[in-house]
């Protein structure tokens, strides 16, 4: 980015110069081979030393963001930290709905560029996990997703189904990248003892990126299903609850009973 001679330079001009400084440098995404704040670091001292107010203003708001900026780059760091190379995170999305399938997200992330914003899904936006699922795709260096539909919970009862669909999801992305290169599996909360190499973490979610990858993604998937199934059976607002057992949705179990998609062992004290 060229450099700018504050006192020779209009308001409009020097807000200008932050808008591109801001925008070079808060990507989604963060490479520590290029990271380089000088650029901004450089508007924002000479703009504290100008005198005009709103200079000054349009700095300090500058100065806010890059310290948010930075804090974000240090937990995303953090993460990642936790997350030896080749090591595969698995978590799951729709344990305890009344509704729908449990869904597994298994992947392996590269150590580089890190992708900002990882966290345990449930702490997000639904725009922002939509926008960090793709990201984390387009990253992967191998991926999958499984589900146990609700039958099959009924059939096997929800603790057989989970561990199914977490050895599944682990199973399809050690065969990918080979059984010998995958260094650990880390799972969120307690253990499953599905796999020899796995190793559970408590809230590991909110302190590894793999297992946060994966929250995001089987989230953002699982969400996405229940939502076109809405349409289906609307009598039970699948599109606002995802199927888990919120009072409108237990009060439309009463009135309409069980959908093909609720799971009937889950709804005993309900009917």
């Amino acid at each position: 980015m060229p450099k700018i001679d504050f006192l020779a330079s209009s308001v409009a001009s020097i807000e200008k110069a932050f808008s591109i400084a801001e925008k070079d440098l808060f990507s989604p995404l963060y490479s520590a081979n290029s990271f380089n704040d000088s650029s901004l670091c450089s508007l924002i001292d000479q703009g504290l030393s100008d005198a005009r107010a709103s200079v000054q203003k349009r700095s300090e708001t500058s100065k806010k963001r890059l310290e948010r900026y930075l804090s974000e780059v240090a937990r995303t760091k953090a993460l990642y930290g936790n997350n030896p190379e080749n090591t595969v995170g698995a978590d799951e999305v729709g344990r305890g709905p009344l509704a729908g399938p449990v869904v597994v997200c298994a992947l392996i992330l590269p150590a580089s560029p890190l992708i900002l914003g990882l966290n345990d899904s449930k702490k997000l936006s639904a725009h922002r996990r939509e926008e960090l699922s793709q990201r984390i795709q387009q990253h992967a260096i191998a991926l999958a997703l499984e589900q146990n539909t609700n039958t099959q919970i009924d059939e096997k009862g929800i603790t057989r189904a989970l561990k199914d669909t977490f050895d599944g999801a682990i199973a399809r992305v050690s065969r990918e990248v080979g059984e010998e290169n995958v260094s650990r599996v880390l799972l969120d909360g307690r253990p499953l003892h599905i796999h020899a190499k796995e190793e559970a973490i408590v809230k590991g979610d909110a302190k590894v990126a793999s297992i946060a990858a994966a929250s995001i993604v089987a989230k953002v998937a699982r969400d996405a299903y229940m939502d076109q199934v809405a349409s289906d059976f609307p009598a039970y607002g699948f599109e606002k609850n995802k199927g888990y057992g919120s009072e409108e949705h237990m009060e439309a179990i009463k009135q309409a009973g069980l959908s093909p998609l609720h799971r009937r062992s889950f709804c005993t004290k309900i009917l």
